[in-house]
Formats: C-alpha cells, structure tokens, sequence
C-alpha cells in the first residue's frame, strides 16, 4: 500500500516502531475497541491476508490512530474493516480514515462488500458509519461477554455498487 492522504491526514502501512503508541491509543478507546497485544498486532502487519495501517495528523506528523482490514484474499471478495481507533476525537479525523479505507477497499482491492462489527451502544460511530453510507445488516444481541455484561453488535456493510467516491 502506498501512501494516501487527505487534507487533515495521512495513512501508510504500520512499522513495528508504531505498535507501542498504537497500543496506546488501542488502551484509551477500550470502551469500544478491541485490544491486541505487541505479538498481535506484529502477526496482522505481517499477514499477507490483512493490512495494518497507521493514521498520522498532517499537521505534526504524531501517529493518532490505526485501522486493521482483514481478508484481503476473500474468496467471497468481501474485505473486514476489524477496527478503527483515533486519538484526536470530534475533528474530522475518524471520517476522513474511513473514506481512505472505502477508497483503499473498493479502488485498490476491488471488493464486492466491505464489512463491520460495532458496539450498538457506540452511537457516535454508528451516527458517523450510516452518514458514510454504511448498511444495518443486522443486530447480533448479546454477543459478547465483557466485564461480566453481555454486549450488542450491529453488523454493518457496504456493497460496490452503493460505494461513492467522497474524498475531498
């Protein structure tokens, strides 16, 4: 993957000298991501079927975050989007990463279908994933046990055809 930009960032595949800040930010958005070890995170940079990619502000150059897609051999064609995290809340960043990743996904690797799991009580990620055209496929209630609760998924995803071209 090359690099790829818009106005406020930057994305560009993950070196292992960015896994300890990555995990940082992976710590301070617990509430909503899943968190991986080094090891972990090192297996999927190294995963010819995933793409661990870092998310930089322009601005300063600081590593604010990090996306993981996972099956980028899919028989099915379908590519995961299994995570997202930035540091830098309420500015655009969050938005501006998931358009690159759409772009990534559909120009790049030419999927058919770009999919997603997120918590159904993260309502600022859900509000943003439907305002980028993101489909509810379904409510997976109860599926996952944290911190002695049961919590809710929404599958959500996104076919080709429904794809629109949105970077700036």
């Amino acid at each position: 993957m090359k690099t790829m930009e818009t106005q406020k960032l930057m994305v560009a595949k993950t070196v292992e000298n960015d896994i300890s800040r990555i995990i940082e930010i992976e710590k301070s958005n617990s509430n909503f991501v899943g968190q991986y070890t080094f090891e972990e995170h090192k297996k999927v940079m190294l995963d010819n079927n995933g793409l661990h990619i870092s998310v930089f502000d322009k601005r300063d150059n600081s590593l604010i975050g990090y996306i993981i897609l996972l099956g980028l051999n899919n028989p099915n064609n379908s590519i995961e989007f299994r995570r997202i995290a930035i540091s830098r809340k309420g500015l655009g960043y969050g938005k501006d990463a998931i358009k690159l990743v759409k772009s990534i996904c559909f120009n790049k690797y030419k999927v058919h279908r770009l999919f997603l799991s997120v918590f159904s009580d993260n309502e600022v990620a859900l509000k943003l994933y439907d305002s980028l055209g993101f489909q509810r496929d379904g409510l997976l209630r109860d599926c996952s046990l944290e911190g002695g609760r049961y919590r809710s998924m929404w599958s959500l995803s996104m076919l080709e055809t429904e794809y629109i071209y949105d970077l700036d």
